[in-house]
């Protein structure tokens, strides 16, 4: 039987009692005026970047090498 390796790792198993440790971290904030979301998509001289407005209302940019990344969501007003 033929196996192959995933891409995806397995999550790592905890031990009991192990001390808490931070995984995600979101903030929230403001840039006091508007952006275009599509423009800075185009502009962005970054490798990694995704926007698909049609799936997901915002622009991801993830940091080169790192398990890093920045997410910019369209407002879309008082609903």
């Amino acid at each position: 039987m033929k196996t192959t390796e995933s891409k995806y790792q397995k999550p790592k198993e905890h031990k009991p009692y192990e001390k808490p440790h931070f995984v995600n971290i979101v903030a929230i904030g403001s840039f006091g005026r508007a952006l275009d979301i599509e423009s800075l998509y185009i502009k962005l001289d970054v490798e990694e970047r995704v926007y698909a407005p049609e799936t997901y209302p915002a622009l991801l940019v993830k940091v080169k090498g790192k398990k890093k990344h920045v997410t910019l969501f369209i407002e879309m007003g008082n609903t």
